[in-house]
């Protein structure tokens, strides 16, 4: 029985619409499954995001020594996640290749306002909002470790390495 063309004008202006309709809303289900499918069986670890690098070189481990010696610690923006704010390094002692500390600047719990600022007189970290000091290996703030690499350059681990410092 061949296909008859529907007598009403009405009915010609809406068929070829609902027959769009029902196809777009087909397509649409079937990408919705494809999506659905495919995100439940990418594996049991779920979503997994790594923007960026898990180390941060510094360079030459003399250079930035002899920078902290002259200076003071560093302060390096960007590194970690916007709650962390910034990274501080610091270094004591006389070897260049030998006690390096690099941690979280703004405390547990705090905003990014509440980052610590070095206090060279009392050679120690503040908080500006609680007045809280940290010693000047950081300890009581979230810490980064510290490697140095065969070539002698400072590199700190930003990833999987990082722990907490007791106070």
């Amino acid at each position: 029985m061949p296909f008859t063309r529907p007598k009403s004008t009405a009915a010609q202006a809406v068929l070829p619409i609902v027959a769009g309709l029902v196809f777009f809303g087909l397509l649409g289900l079937a990408v919705w499954g494809v999506a659905a499918w495919t995100s439940h069986s990418s594996g049991a670890g779920g979503v997994q995001s790594n923007l960026g690098e898990d180390t941060f070189n510094m360079g030459p481990a003399k250079d930035r020594a002899e920078e902290v010696a002259e200076r003071g610690p560093l302060l390096f923006p960007g590194l970690v996640a916007a709650d962390q704010g910034y990274i501080v390094v610091n270094h004591a002692g006389t070897d260049e290749l030998t006690g390096w500390k690099a941690f979280a600047a703004v405390p547990p719990g705090s905003h990014i306002e509440c980052a610590v600022q070095w206090r060279a007189d009392a050679q120690q970290f503040q908080d500006p909002c609680t007045g809280t000091t940290y010693p000047a290996d950081g300890a009581g703030l979230h810490a980064y470790r510290v490697l140095i690499s065969p070539d002698r350059e400072l590199v700190i681990d930003l990833g999987r390495g990082s722990t907490t410092t007791a106070a």
